[in-house]
């Protein structure tokens, strides 16, 4: 399992959005260190690490018990504690087995 996919399990685990998460998923993809955007609590945020030519998905269904995203074709629904967090889960893991 390589850092963006170990990144896409500590999304899918966390109880809420984190900081420290956001960091370490700066430093993986090789953001800015001066700025840190928040991609764990920020659907906006979020959305910058999903693969431009992919479609993504995010739903919240149950009264908002399920909280999936998909990112690209065939994915599975990854399911997070909330919408930031499942997408961030589902575009880290899609990255994580793009070739590099």
């Amino acid at each position: 399992m390589n850092q963006l996919e170990q990144l896409s399990q500590k999304c899918i685990h966390a109880t809420a959005g984190d900081y420290r998460i956001d960091e370490e998923i700066n430093r993986a993809i090789g953001g800015n260190i001066a700025f840190c955007p928040r991609y764990t609590r920020s659907l906006d945020d979020a959305l910058k690490l999903v693969p431009e030519d992919h479609d993504w998905i995010v739903e919240h269904v149950n009264g908002g018990l399920t909280i999936g995203a998909r990112v690209g074709p065939g994915c599975a629904a990854i399911f997070g504690e909330t919408a930031p967090l499942a997408l961030c889960a589902a575009a880290l893991h899609v990255r994580g087995r793009m070739p590099q």
